[in-house]
């Protein structure tokens, strides 16, 4: 059995791994998840072990029969103790870093000093510079499920701007966010769209994402980092045109790790190099065929199998 284990359901990732590696593998694969978030916006298929009375007996059950564990970006040293003190000497056991350093859940690196880990997994978008020696998996982005693609208007959409404490929050400045809604009579057209104003909530799932996405023209990523985040790769599979200001080593983390062509991002590295595109007259008129390339480039490149195999293909070495 394959085990994968987290404090949140990490916007589905973890129950993503879980279904492709059984897929790949042909072995029982569990996602054991803590806790929800506050809001529920994720269904946890084996349900939230932290809610049991006898979490640790139920945890040990599945650790005994575990052949390799994967550890992901878990906070809870008490489980990751329990891990250690449960598994057979041959299990591997991998952690896996989601989030950058200055990103909640706040990871903090003398987890790695302190466990035998027997390799580190940092997702594929940049991270890597973090932790060295570290190897580089994907993000398995889902594919969109829509059976019948929306119209996608003349529309910016900015999936950061949010009021949450939660994960996408603070990659926008309040600045950046006060000039992108003051300037749309700039935009030839354009409307800027956030979470918010598409939903009228600030919390929202995956497949509530992916079809707005495809509503929309644009997509505007972090543009403070210099990492690649999920509504990128999001965008692109959505048909989007994504502006981000992900750097040389973030690009090249992610295509090394996939073995793909240089990916269709706009570079820039502020919200007004976004204002100068948008109202540059011969960029707007490159549009369409812009899309094509970007939506031809998903297709190819970024479908949600092709993600996991190259995450099974990693995994498979320490079974």
């Amino acid at each position: 059995m394959i085990l994968v284990i987290s404090d949140t359901p990490v916007a589905g990732t973890v129950s993503r791994i879980a279904s492709w590696m059984e897929h790949f593998s042909g072995q029982k694969t569990v996602s054991l998840v803590k806790r929800n978030y506050v809001h529920n916006a994720f269904c946890i298929k084996e349900g939230a072990f932290g809610c049991l009375e006898n979490s640790s007996e139920y945890l040990r059950a599945h650790i005994k029969l575990a052949k390799v564990i994967v550890i992901h970006n878990m906070m809870d040293r008490n489980i990751i103790d329990l891990i250690f003190a449960t598994k057979s000497s041959e299990v591997s056991v991998i952690y896996q870093i989601h989030s950058p350093p200055f990103e909640g859940p706040h990871f903090t690196y003398d987890i790695l000093d302190d466990y035998e880990f027997d390799e580190v997994f940092v997702v594929s978008q940049g991270h890597a510079r973090f932790i060295h020696d570290a190897v580089s998996v994907p993000n398995i982005v889902p594919d969109s499920k829509a059976f019948i693609d929306p119209v996608r208007t003349k529309s910016i959409f900015c999936p950061h701007i949010r009021v949450t404490n939660f994960r996408w929050s603070n990659k926008f400045s309040k600045d950046d966010s006060e000039k992108l809604n003051s300037i749309e009579k700039y935009l030839n057209g354009y409307k800027v769209k956030t979470i918010k104003s598409m939903f009228g909530r600030d919390t929202v799932t995956h497949d509530e994402i992916m079809l707005a996405m495809k509503s929309n023209s644009f997509v505007i990523d972090d543009v403070n980092s210099g990492l690649i985040h999920q509504a990128a790769i999001e965008g692109m599979k959505a048909g989007c045109i994504v502006f981000s200001a992900a750097d040389l080593f973030s690009v090249e983390d992610y295509c090394n790790t996939l073995n793909i062509p240089s990916l269709p991002l706009l570079s820039v590295s502020c919200i007004d190099d976004v204002i100068g595109f948008m109202t540059d007259k011969s960029f707007i008129a490159e549009v369409g065929s812009f899309q094509k390339r970007v939506i031809e480039y998903a297709e190819k490149y970024l479908r949600e199998e092709d993600l996991a195999k190259v995450y099974w293909n990693t995994l498979k070495k320490y079974l």
